[in-house]
């Protein structure tokens, strides 16, 4: 009966504790039964009818089912709310690999296509990380959907195929970890696609029973029947025939053409595709839509809101044990009620968060650190360092496959936001690199978990006109120091016996600061004016973005935390504002400790 076929999947999928394939359909029933009770993450999901329809080909529509039967599917093996609540790890980890599949799943008309052009169906490797399929049971009825409408063969003939496929399964899951790789996948697809070409040769050979079509422009004429009876006798869910109007795919017959039968769903693994002269992720950033940044929405209106790093959840590191093993950082978490949540609003658009000068983010960051260094970057260095993925590095954090958006794509590298993935108590990171034996590239990085906060216009200039508010005798004894001719290093040597000091803004370079600031890291005494300088900062929704804080003059790190207002160059503006020389644009700074307008 209808439902007895899919009864002895879920069956098998029990005894052989395929978790994946239980998760996918009990979803799939409740988008049915109960839309309502699946998470807002597969509700909101962009691909979320393709991924569903993507099933609803593959198995039998669940309008078929009984409605007490398909009811229980849907509570198969627990009520979804249970799960979540006994089991919520297993239950977070099973979401994501679900929602990957989404993701992945706008990938199977292109991998259908591919198949009926080279003949013969999909390798293990392109079902798992070009389709996002994990579930092994749900491999083997995709494969099998696919092999029908490529061969048309007989039961014999499918067996034999599904018994390379069994060993293909063997041989990809001896790597004992999914974010792993071959290092010869061209050899690897050479070899299991030569298997499949090779019978559908011999297949050629041989008489095809009169019921079994040999060509595929006889596609449509299959009648529904023939595989649905063919299921149902191996105990399978049944497979439609691309010829009925509810299809998913609009397949085009195709000569057979055995010359390009080899090639493989994915790119030879030496192919560098080309850097775009003028990225526009909008337009070839596409595939990674849903990797957007969240838009930031200020909790309430006020005085505007600066997003900057304000110290790590991991300090930089370098890879240890990445290049050999995979390497696991533990990050233990509590009190995450100021991290926002993600809203997703209309299906499509990017998360909004709202936030506040309380509120936190968590990103993952990595930047190119010469090996000939001992020590990693301190936090100056690391804030104006540019991000720099290391070749061939993947990182899962909570069990959650993690997407860096590239300089191919994005004009530079980005750094990974986390904050959606955080949980209290203990968090990991996982992290690998796909290297030859003699490659350490990787050695040449530094990889961190920074910290985001926000703060307001307001609170940061009082904080630098009160807390980091430098009085002018510190100022004239640094000066002083720098002139005279007492040092200790022997490099240095003073080849004059006085300083200019520049008082313009270095923004408008038009008048004089009104708020003269620089960094603690800065080595001038020029200034720039502290409100010119915030209200420049590039803003993205309600809050700016977060790594342009560096000195203008110098570039040194000038995030709000490390801003000074120096107080003798404030006494400086005093006194040309006595005189009325508004138009003096640098002063001269004796050894003696005197100083005099310089003269244009």
């Amino acid at each position: 009966s209808r439902d007895s076929s899919r009864l002895s999947v879920l069956t098998e999928a029990v005894e052989r504790q395929d978790w994946d394939y239980l998760t996918m359909h009990q979803y799939y029933c409740l988008f049915t039964v109960d839309s309502q009770s699946l998470s807002q993450n597969i509700l909101h999901h962009p691909n979320l009818n393709g991924a569903f329809e993507l099933m609803r080909y593959v198995l039998e529509p669940n309008e078929r089912l009984s409605q007490e039967v398909l009811y229980l599917f849907a509570n198969f093996p627990f009520p979804i709310t249970r799960i979540a609540m006994n089991w919520p790890r297993i239950h977070h980890q099973q979401e994501q690999k679900f929602v990957q599949f989404m993701g992945l799943s706008v990938n199977f008309q292109s991998l259908m296509t591919a198949c009926m052009r080279r003949k013969y169906p999909p390798l293990v490797r392109e079902l798992y990380h070009g389709v996002g399929i994990t579930s092994l049971i749900f491999q083997r009825i995709v494969f099998t959907a696919i092999l029908r409408c490529v061969w048309k063969s007989s039961q014999h003939l499918e067996k034999e195929a599904l018994t390379i496929l069994h060993k293909n399964i063997e041989h990809f899951y001896r790597m004992n970890h999914p974010i792993s790789l071959p290092s010869n996948l061209e050899d690897d697809d050479q070899h299991w696609s030569g298997l499949l070409c090779d019978l559908w040769r011999r297949s050629l050979s041989q008489p095809h029973p009169n019921n079994i079509p040999t060509h595929v422009s006889d596609l449509h004429a299959l009648q529904p029947q023939t595989a649905q009876a063919a299921a149902r006798r191996r105990g399978q869910p049944r497979i439609h025939d691309p010829a009925q109007p509810h299809r998913l795919l609009q397949i085009q017959p195709t000569q057979p053409n055995l010359q390009g039968a080899t090639r493989s769903f994915f790119p030879d693994r030496t192919y560098v595709q080309p850097q775009q002269r003028d990225p526009n992720p909008t337009q070839f950033g596409l595939h990674q839509a849903n990797l957007r940044s969240p838009v930031l929405k200020a909790q309430s209106a006020g005085p505007p809101l600066y997003q900057f790093v304000t110290g790590f959840a991991k300090h930089p590191a370098r890879f240890k044990d990445a290049g050999r093993k995979i390497e696991t950082w533990s990050l233990p978490l509590k009190n995450l009620n100021t991290i926002p949540k993600d809203i997703i609003r209309n299906v499509g658009e990017p998360a909004t968060r709202t936030v506040n000068k309380n509120s936190n983010m968590l990103r993952l960051r990595c930047v190119k650190w010469p090996s000939s260094e001992p020590e990693p970057p301190d936090e100056h260095a690391w804030a104006i360092a540019d991000t720099y993925w290391a070749p061939n590095t993947y990182f899962t954090f909570n069990d959650t496959l993690l997407h860096p958006r590239k300089k191919l794509y994005y004009g530079k590298d980005l750094p990974i936001d986390i904050s959606a993935l955080v949980k209290e108590g203990d968090n990991t990171l996982e992290i690998a690199v796909l290297r030859e034996a003699d490659d350490k590239r990787y050695l040449e990085y530094a990889l961190a978990i920074e910290v985001i906060g926000f703060q307001s216009h307001d609170i940061i200039k009082q904080h630098c006109l009160t807390v980091n508010h430098i009085p002018a005798t510190q100022t004239l004894d640094e000066i002083k120091s720098k002139l005279s001719a007492t040092s200790l290093d022997d490099e240095i040597s003073i080849v004059a016996n006085n300083l200019t000091i520049n008082l313009f803004d270095a923004f408008s370079a038009s008048r004089i600061c009104d708020i003269p600031a620089r960094t603690k890291t800065c080595r001038h005494f020029d200034c720039f004016d502290l409100d010119t300088f915030l209200q420049t900062r590039p803003k993205k929704g309600d809050a700016s973005i977060v790594d342009h804080w560096r000195c203008p003059i110098c570039r040194e790190d000038a995030r709000p935390q490390h801003l000074i207002v120096d107080g003798f160059l404030e006494e400086v503006r005093r006194k040309i504002d006595e005189d009325g020389l508004f138009q003096t644009r640098a002063i001269i700074f004796n050894q003696d400790g005197s100083w005099k307008p310089r003269i244009e």
